[in-house]
């Protein structure tokens, strides 16, 4: 076989390798990011549940991260100030707050399966590569001995 063509073949799968490894790097950032986000979610979802029903000037626990809380009284038992992105802030009825609180989560959770999909994807196509590339590798070098 022509050397010329097997160098280009080889340097064509390792930038391919290296490429898929990039984008796993990338996923592997996005799931990590996803994760935390559905992490607060979840707080959220349980202090709202926690807080749904309770009475006017009662005191609760409101976790602050990193396993700490402060106590608090209840001001407002109804409602609650949800942040709707771009530093805009409105005041929702709990029932309502925990819906949405529930379907990101649901979506997220949607995305983290369609991550996870993708991730093996790359996986699978960096495994395929793997004896490819080693192999010519080792033809390069016995080439080279001679």
């Amino acid at each position: 076989m022509d050397k010329k063509i097997d160098e280009q073949n080889f340097q064509q799968k390792y930038m391919q390798y290296n490429l898929y490894k990039q984008q796993a790097q990338g996923l592997l950032k996005e799931i990590s990011l996803l994760n935390q986000t559905m992490q607060n979610l979840t707080i959220a979802q349980e202090v709202l549940t926690n807080l749904n029903g309770a009475k006017k000037d009662s005191e609760i626990l409101v976790p602050v991260g990193g396993n700490t809380f402060v106590k608090a009284k209840i001001a407002d038992e109804k409602n609650v100030l949800s942040g709707v992105g771009a530093d805009v802030i409105l005041k929702k009825p709990i029932p309502e707050a925990l819906k949405t609180i529930t379907e990101q989560l649901e979506n997220l959770k949607k995305t983290g399966e369609e991550l996870g999909t993708k991730m093996k994807e790359i996986e699978d196509n960096m495994r395929d590569l793997e004896p490819e590339i080693q192999k010519m590798m080792m033809q390069a070098q016995k080439e080279h001995k001679h």
